[in-house]
């Protein structure tokens, strides 16, 4: 919860695969990076 707490505090989105950890933290954005497709060949700098 700290963690949560600490990103909500600060307007952060906090990525995470325990998603049902967090989702009780009204306001909190959430991101499950394990869940959304990558895309081949993507480059970042």
């Amino acid at each position: 919860m700290l963690i949560g707490s600490t990103a909500l505090a600060h307007g952060l989105t906090l990525v995470t695969r325990n998603t049902r950890h967090f989702a009780e933290l009204t306001g909190i954005q959430l991101e499950n990076w394990t869940d959304t497709p990558s895309t081949p060949g993507l480059i970042l700098e």
